[in-house]
């Protein structure tokens, strides 16, 4: 209980830093309690979805042209750095309702700190998607600090005529102040690649309160989706994120 009103506590602190150095802000004192409040129960409720293990779901034929069902073709799905794919559960469970037949959810192996390794990790994996699925294209959706990962490596001549969309999830493209003070050396490791591209994600869906990544700067350019009131964790679990995404995979 102590650790769970610590955690409040802590995000309060960080949204008023926030709110502190933003002119335009538009919290008063309730404003700030809610929007740590509504924070503090999206981080709660993802934690408790770590005790449910994200698995593949794969009930699509293997694909052999390129006129497929949209709901056939394989989506994988990659947390940020230091979480598993247990915190796309709700989504998952959202696209199995709605019909989507092949579900490939990702997990990183924490001991690995290198970004080559990393990027060797997940390009092995969703080779073997393809593999299996027999696709001849796939979709992607990440969250959080896995960005420049998953840039990387849809970025290797090998799959780049593969993923034909990414929907980006609280993603930064660089670290904000925020992230730089908290972040593990592991981050720091892939973020500071100076090669980094500053290509965009097909869509981008961003919290207008992330008191995490401070300002849309920190996301770069391109098609972005803001969802109101909400911040970084929380707009995982917002019903706008998923209509948003079944809009974009449906196409």
């Amino acid at each position: 209980m102590l650790s769970v009103i610590l955690l409040y506590v802590f995000l309060f602190s960080c949204v008023w830093s926030w709110a502190q150095n933003r002119p335009d802000s538009r919290l008063d004192l309730l404003g700030l309690i809610s929007t740590a409040a509504i924070e503090w129960g999206a981080i709660l409720s993802l934690a408790l979805m770590h005790f449910y293990p994200a698995r593949v779901f794969n009930e699509a034929p293997p694909l052999s042209t390129t006129e497929v069902n949209p709901q056939h073709i394989p989506i994988i799905f990659v947390p940020s750095m230091h979480t598993s794919a247990s915190i796309f559960n709700f989504l998952i469970w959202r696209l199995k309702k709605n019909d989507w037949y092949s579900l490939w959810p990702f997990h990183w192996k924490f001991f690995l700190n290198d970004s080559e390794l990393l990027q060797d990790q997940l390009f092995t994996f969703i080779s073997e998607v393809i593999e299996k699925t027999k696709a001849q294209r796939f979709r992607l959706i990440s969250f959080g600090t896995s960005r420049p990962i998953v840039l990387k490596v849809l970025n290797r001549g090998d799959l780049k005529a593969y993923c034909d969309k990414w929907i980006a999830i609280s993603s930064p493209l660089k670290l904000s102040s925020f992230y730089s003070f908290v972040s593990s050396p592991k981050l720091k490791k892939v973020y500071g690649d100076e090669s980094l591209e500053a290509k965009d994600p097909d869509i981008q869906i961003v919290g207008e309160d992330d008191f995490f990544c401070q300002s849309a700067d920190h996301f770069g350019n391109g098609k972005k989706v803001v969802v109101p009131k909400i911040g970084h964790f929380a707009s995982l679990l917002h019903s706008s994120t998923i209509q948003h995404t079944l809009k974009e995979l449906s196409q």
